[in-house]
């Protein structure tokens, strides 16, 4: 009993720190439980639990997981960097074009007029 506190306590705060919190501990857990990624790290630590393993092996395993998440935001955070500096040269290149082409119009417009 003493090894299951130190683990559910953790799940429960890193849960409750992702949702509102007007929830209850069995909506967060009931939430987690519906997503097949977080139902798999309940079903991990549920089995480990049952074994009697070693508590070790959980903080392990939560502590792979949350690496693994950093890493991907990490990739993640620098693909948003790559992609949103060519949108904005896009974006700076599209805005030269319509002025270009506004002016072009103008230039036109005038030259009908004076020809008319």
């Amino acid at each position: 009993m003493a090894r299951i506190i130190p683990v559910l306590t953790l799940i429960l705060a890193v849960a409750t720190a992702r949702v509102a919190k007007s929830e209850s501990p069995k909506e967060v857990l009931a939430q987690i439980n519906k997503d097949s990624f977080g139902n798999s790290v309940l079903s991990v630590l549920q089995l480990q639990l049952a074994t009697g393993g070693p508590v070790g092996e959980i903080q392990i395993l939560l502590n792979n997981i949350a690496s693994q998440l950093n890493g991907d935001q990490k990739k993640a955070d620098k693909v948003h960097e790559s992609d949103t500096v060519a949108f904005e040269k896009i974006i700076a290149d599209l805005e030269q074009e319509i002025a270009y082409h506004s002016n072009l119009n103008r230039c036109s417009f005038k030259l009908e007029r004076f020809n008319n």
